[in-house]
């Protein structure tokens, strides 16, 4: 695998632009007006330049990130809540219990066990929801 190598002259403008505007090919080339056809010519044509761009979409998640955290540190409660339920669940930040049940057992008395287990059916493996009284 090749290593990359600074890029230069209208390629390196382009990048930097890429960058400032967190991958947004339509803003980078009304900045530096260069076409956006000519990015995607260089895409295809010049590896080293496409290692480069292949960078842009965790700079984008850390862009997100960044002005994620400067909202929880401003006290906002949704961001708070949503970075809590993100990077807290071994505390118990979850919307819903996530269980993994493993099944040894196999047939219909497994999978009648299973249902009752969950209170949608009785011992017989017949569907309750259904039933009429």
């Amino acid at each position: 695998m090749n290593k990359k190598r600074k890029l230069k002259g209208r390629k390196y403008l382009f990048f930097e632009a890429l960058k400032a505007n967190v991958g947004n090919i339509t803003a980078a080339a009304n900045k530096t007006n260069i076409d956006r056809k000519t990015h995607y010519n260089w895409l295809k044509k010049d590896e080293n330049y496409r290692m480069h761009c292949e960078d842009l979409p965790d700079l984008e998640v850390d862009f997100y990130e960044q002005a994620l955290r400067k909202l929880v540190k401003e006290g906002n409660t949704a961001a708070i809540i949503f970075a809590l339920k993100c990077k807290g669940k071994n505390r118990g930040w979850v919307e819903r219990n996530e269980q993994t049940l493993h099944i040894e057992a196999q047939g219909k008395e497994a999978i009648a066990d299973l249902l009752a287990y969950n209170g949608n059916s009785n011992s017989t493996g017949e569907d309750k929801s259904d039933k009429k009284e």
